[in-house]
């Protein structure tokens, strides 16, 4: 495993399986990740940003944003 990968690890608790919480700062890859009062934004490599968005059926998709929204 390479410093770039975070390995999922499922816990079991009286027989139930669940998946241990853990802060941002704790997930590799994260640090492009915003997440506030407005919703989800991502920073592509490029620097562009990203809302990611979820219609009433439940598909995600995104939309670019420009400077100063988040």
């Amino acid at each position: 495993m390479n410093e770039e990968t975070t390995e999922i690890r499922a816990l079991l608790k009286n027989g139930e399986q669940y998946y241990p919480q853990t802060h941002i700062e704790a997930v590799v890859g994260l640090e492009s990740l915003n997440i506030n009062d407005f919703g989800i934004f991502f920073v592509s490599p490029n620097g562009k940003k990203w809302q990611l968005i979820v219609d009433n059926d439940g598909k995600l998709d995104t939309l670019e944003v420009s400077e100063g929204v988040n």
